[in-house]
Parts: C-alpha cells; structure tokens; sequence
C-alpha cells in the first residue's frame, strides 16, 4: 500500500472573496434556501443596525421578478469612499461590512445605490468583483443604501427563498424595535411547487 505524504504543497492559500466562494458553508451554514435566507440576513442585519442607532426608521426588502433580492433603508448610507471595500474586503469594522462581502461574493451580480452627502452613488460587481468604481448621479436630499443581489446558480444551484420563512423572520425582527417598519414584498410570478 502506497503511502501518501501530506506537505506544504497539499495546501491551497485562498485570500479575500476567493475564499468565501471557495467554501461557502463556512460563512451561511450551506448553499440552500437557508444559505440565501443569511444572505438577505446580512444585509437586512446592516439596515437594522442604522435603525437601532436611531438613523433608519425603514427597511423594504423585494424579492424581486429575475430572481434578485433588493433590500433598501433610509440610513445614513454607506460612506462613498467605503462603498467598494465593504463589498470586496473581509475585515471587521463599521458597516457591517463582513457580512456585505459575502453577499457580493457569493452572487453573480450585485447592485449598490447609495444616497449620502448630497448625491446618489451606484456601483456594480460581478461575482464579486468590481465593474467599475463607485460612480457619482444627481444631487438627492435622501440617505440610505439600497443593495440587490442575484444568487449565483454556480453556488446555489435552484434554491430560492421562501417569501414565507423571510415574513416570519422579519416579524419576529420588528418585535423587537416598534420604531422601524419592515416590509417585504415578493415580486416574482407564481410557480407550480414553490413554497409561498
């Protein structure tokens, strides 16, 4: 019986969102309905955080008709200068920015709209890499961030959420603060075998 050797080069260094990708379990648990729920999670905990602080009294989240999901707030909005390092860095810090990369990592295209300092910013990525840097729109007297992301099939398959699971979830989040209202909205047409 041959025997096999376990070196250095048996391992694989994997850095930033390649890493996420890689083993995405370790950072959602798996890469089912559950896996997507933390996804929306993580952005939804992002809003909440604005709104426990006392800067977001709204959250909408959309399950949108293409197969996105679209979660919006009215809080401060992300800082220009951070919108691209809270989508592409893991690292702790303000923003909630851990949990906003994985979501940009595991998604074939992600979309952020940001309302901050006078102006509208947008920035888009493709399975988590940057198309362009963040880009400045018209003058608004809004804040808040609106994040949409599509879940990569390569990582999740079929799975879909469940506007169901999401409503109970969000319930039981809105007990917990009566100052912030939030809504779901599922915009995707009925299919045979998917669950409400």
């Amino acid at each position: 019986m041959s025997e096999s050797r376990y070196d250095a080069s048996h391992i694989e260094v994997l850095e930033g969102l390649a890493a996420i990708r890689k083993r995405p379990g370790m950072y959602i648990g798996s890469t089912t309905e559950s896996g997507l729920h933390r996804l929306v999670d993580e952005l939804v905990g992002h809003a909440i955080d604005e709104a426990a602080g006392g800067r977001a009294g709204a959250v909408d989240v959309t399950l949108t008709a293409d197969g996105g999901v679209r979660v919006a707030d009215d809080g401060r909005g992300i800082p220009e200068e951070d919108i691209e390092t809270a989508l592409t860095e893991v690292r702790a810090g303000s923003f909630n920015v851990v949990g906003i990369c994985v979501v940009n990592a595991l998604s074939r295209r992600v979309e952020v709209e940001v309302r901050r300092d006078g102006f509208r910013w947008t920035q888009q990525h493709e399975r988590g890499v940057p198309l362009a840097p963040p880009c400045r729109h018209e003058q608004t007297p809004d804040t808040g961030t609106t994040i949409a992301f599509w879940p990569d099939p390569e990582i999740f398959g079929t799975a879909e959420c469940s506007s169901a699971a999401l409503s109970d979830r969000f319930r039981e989040l809105a007990a917990l603060d009566e100052l912030l209202t939030l809504t779901l909205t599922d915009e995707r047409p009925p299919r045979a075998g998917r669950l409400p």
